[in-house]
């Protein structure tokens, strides 16, 4: 991955970024007019897959930081626990919910735009803080101001939400019915460019994955701004490229734990100057050769021999 801008530089990334979000727009737009969409049933089973994958991430986010003690994990671990919470406890709402009216004068669902703020929001901030304060030395009590943040920008978000006018929300004749999706827009277009920096010098599943995040996120916001009545086409797309996005990240989580489970294991049973096998490695083979000649009845060699002058090669 060191190679990455011998093949997608700063002017291949801008194309590809400006090619994709237009053809998402694009695809978004003609949905307007189409009969495809969203069953409230379907979209509410959506809704609590995504907050389970939320709050799966989060689990992982928060061992990677305790393992490292970089606050970048820490940020998006609490942020995606109050994500994956309200996602969860809407979906119930949504279950015992009458289907909605198309003929009603529509508004932005609630949970969406405070998701895809919060969100955006962390994801920027969580850039800003690995760059300013990157190592945490108390871990336990930074979890706990951090998840109180939070909750109290969720319910900033949600009660300004709430006393928006309908017409602000919604424009069902302008080019973007619902323009308070643009902001999570900006937020993500921000955090991608941000996260595609990064990978200059953070090349991990984990790093790649919190880029496709954002850029994925970028064109599930944006196709839900063309959205014009309840669970229409725009809004069916933007769902599936956020429950795409999470599904991203969570992989890029576990992929990043495989990798790191064989580091360490690695680790245990190398010298790490040398990369020779070491004791553990040596009792671990000696045990498997000795079930060996159990099963086939075949002996085993054991040579040994000193190599002079190893302790001056080692120490230059």
């Amino acid at each position: 991955m060191s190679n990455r801008r011998s093949y997608l530089g700063p002017r291949g990334f801008a194309y590809l970024f400006a090619a994709a979000t237009a053809g998402i727009f694009l695809l978004a737009a003609w949905s307007r007019h189409s009969l495809i969409g969203l069953d409230v049933w379907l979209y509410g089973e959506v809704e609590i897959s995504t907050g389970f994958l939320a709050l799966t991430f989060a689990a992982l986010a928060l061992v990677r930081f305790r393992g490292t003690g970089d606050r970048l994990p820490l940020v998006l671990s609490c942020g995606f626990v109050i994500i994956g919470i309200t996602l969860i406890s809407s979906s119930f709402v949504t279950f015992h919910s009458p289907a909605p009216d198309l003929n009603a004068t529509p508004r932005d669902p609630m949970t969406w735009v405070i998701a895809c703020t919060v969100v955006g929001v962390l994801m920027v901030v969580a850039l800003y803080v690995e760059r300013r304060l990157p190592m945490s030395r108390y871990p336990a009590r930074e979890i706990a101001v951090a998840l109180c943040l939070v909750l109290v920008l969720t319910m900033a978000l949600s009660g300004t939400h709430r006393w928006l006018p309908v017409g602000f929300v919604v424009h069902s004749d302008g080019l973007f019915p619902r323009p308070g999706n643009l902001f999570p827009v900006l937020l993500f277009s921000i955090a991608t460019i941000g996260y595609y920096r990064r990978l200059d010098y953070a090349h991990s599943a984990f790093d790649h994955s919190l880029y496709l995040m954002t850029g994925l996120s970028v064109g599930s916001c944006l196709a839900a701004s063309q959205s014009e009545r309840p669970l229409d086409g725009p809004f069916a797309l933007g769902v599936g490229l956020q429950f795409a996005s999470y599904a991203v990240l969570l992989t890029g989580a576990l992929l990043d734990n495989v990798e790191l489970f064989e580091h360490v294991r690695r680790l245990a049973a190398s010298d790490p100057l040398t990369g020779l096998a070491n004791y553990r490695r040596l009792i671990d083979a000696l045990g498997g050769e000795i079930e060996r000649t159990k099963r086939t009845g075949r002996p085993f060699s054991l040579l040994l021999f000193d190599l002079d002058g190893l302790k001056r090669t080692n120490d230059e």
